[in-house]
């Protein structure tokens, strides 16, 4: 195993035993890592905890009552991202060189929360390649609706997890428009020389990263609380709607969750599929613009 991968190996190790609320010790570690095959002295790691705080920006904290270490709330979205790093690059087999690398990585892709894709990985090397490098692509592309793949030139932005799929999205430069292409579904994909401005990119994954889903909504990102009947809540806790949510309030009838994003179709969807067992709070528009789709399926079903 080169040192790389074995350090890639060793964060992962720990990163998961201290994912798992376990409050392991500094031996219980070492005896974690060691049946994986990794021989670490307890002052090793304790020095991979100083790498993970400064590289991932992963804060590794002591529990006194329970005389072990765990991860602070605050680094949970820093730690689940990271954890889908190193799976997608066993899956997708791709290298990663160092902890700037990974970084960078993450620049470009944006994972689902919940699900677990296993196709889909063949062009991840060279869309990768291709956003470091900002050049331009080539495919042919076979949607659902054709049986004919077509070919389209685009300015790859972020590759995106959603519902079991990755997706693609960023410039075609023929239609002038951001699109979404499956990657399942993209053909004799080819790195183009045509560089792309950097700027534009960043302002479409920054609102892509604000949304539920795959539709591109100019809406504003806001604070969103959503109460859930306790029975619900205890799905929607193990199974996150967006990265952004968290948990605000506890009682014995219900929930309260809060969320950061711009409200898009798919998360009003999202939440609507939930029926009486979930109810939007704040803010009040959004709560009035549910109540007028609650209205206008009463009146499509009742007449």
């Amino acid at each position: 195993m080169s040192k790389r991968s074995q350090t890639w190996k060793e964060y992962h190790t720990i990163i998961r035993a201290l994912k798992s609320k376990t409050y392991p010790s500094l031996d219980d570690l070492q005896v974690i890592l060691e049946n994986r095959g990794l021989n670490l002295s307890t002052r090793t790691i304790e020095r991979k905890f100083h790498e993970i705080r400064n590289d991932l920006s992963i804060e590794i904290a002591y529990d006194r009552d329970a005389r072990g270490y765990y991860v602070e709330s605050e680094s949970e979205v820093n730690l689940n991202r990271f954890i889908h790093l190193f799976q997608l690059a066993d899956k997708a087999s791709f290298l990663i060189d160092s902890m700037k690398d990974a970084k960078q990585v993450m620049n470009f892709v944006d994972f689902d929360v919940n699900e677990e894709v296993e196709g889909g990985f063949e062009y991840f090397p060279v869309l990768l390649e291709a956003m470091k490098a900002k050049v331009k692509v080539k495919f042919d592309y076979k949607s659902f609706s054709s049986d004919k793949a077509k070919p389209h030139n685009l300015y790859p932005y972020l590759l995106k997890e959603y519902l079991g799929r990755w997706y693609l999205i960023g410039f075609e430069t023929h239609w002038k428009e951001i699109r979404t292409f499956g990657l399942e579904r993209i053909q004799s994909l080819e790195l183009t020389e045509e560089a792309f401005e950097k700027s534009e990119r960043d302002k479409v994954i920054d609102r892509l990263r604000s949304i539920v889903g795959l539709i591109y909504s100019e809406g504003e990102e806001c604070q969103i609380k959503v109460r859930y009947t306790t029975k619900e809540a205890k799905y929607q806790l193990s199974q996150p709607l967006h990265i952004s949510q968290m948990l605000l309030e506890e009682n014995e009838d219900s929930v309260l969750i809060g969320f950061y994003l711009a409200p898009n179709y798919e998360f009003k969807q999202r939440i609507l599929m939930k029926g009486p067992e979930v109810e939007i709070l704040e803010p009040q528009w959004l709560r009035e613009e549910m109540g007028d789709w609650i209205k206008q399926l009463n009146e499509f079903y009742n007449g």
